[in-house]
């Protein structure tokens, strides 16, 4: 299995301007240490590494009016994000598995606290890749993209959530090839075990631009290959 999040020899090609012109995203899939993907039946283990896709933002959600985020108004966030964006990710990621039948987020400010370091680290290195196995406790999504053409944690969100199109239908389990699919941030906003959610937003200067690092981090994280997607925690 090639290193996860590892630009493919085409990406790796793309032209710095062309790089920014697309935003990345990168999506967690829980594995084994060291041996490749989940099996259902190995007991869990909370470390994450996936796979680059590119994304167009799409419609769906419109900002209700302003107020506090599920969980006790995060306020601090526990992150960079504002009251208004945590309130933003939750609501996006609550509408979001509503439509899939699965049940609504907290926001964690100590989760949000970790998903701020990563993207803190992100921004310092401008490499956008998951923590090597087993350091990262976490379930992650990642997005990367123009300040400067406006782009926000509402775009990082339509963009994972457009990898539903991807979905077949009736699709229930996470299999090895559906994640290869390119559904892994979609899966993730809607994995059924998935109770708790936290995000962090950094941002650097590149070329005259400021690029705007977005990282959303879920407890119990998803993706577990043979797992089932939308059921519930028992």
């Amino acid at each position: 299995m090639s290193p996860a999040c590892s630009a493919s020899p085409e990406k790796r090609r793309h032209s710095p301007r062309r790089r920014r012109a697309a935003a990345a995203l990168c999506a967690v899939v829980v594995l084994l240490s060291g041996s490749g993907l989940r099996s259902e039946e190995d007991p869990p283990k909370k470390s994450g590494q996936g796979l680059f896709s590119r994304f167009k933002g799409g419609g769906l959600f419109k900002p209700g009016k302003k107020g506090k985020a599920r969980a006790g108004a995060p306020l601090p966030t526990g992150s960079a994000c504002t009251a208004d964006e945590a309130r933003v990710l939750v609501e996006f990621h609550d509408q979001v598995r509503a439509e899939a039948g699965t049940g609504p987020l907290s926001w964690s400010p100590e989760i949000a606290a970790f998903a701020q370091s990563r993207a803190d680290e992100i921004a310092k290195s401008r490499r956008l890749a998951h923590l090597p196995p087993g350091r990262n406790p976490y379930g992650e999504n990642l997005a990367l993209g123009s300040g400067g053409a406006g782009f926000g944690v509402l775009d990082a969100c339509r963009g994972w959530h457009a990898e539903k199109a991807k979905m077949p239908a009736g699709a229930k389990v996470l299999t090895s090839a559906l994640f290869r699919g390119g559904v892994g941030h979609y899966t993730q906003m809607v994995w059924g075990e998935t109770t708790r959610i936290g995000c962090g937003v950094a941002r650097y200067g590149e070329d005259g631009q400021t690029m705007v690092v977005v990282v959303c981090c879920y407890d119990p994280p998803g993706n577990r290959i043979g797992g089932q997607i939308y059921e519930a925690p028992r």
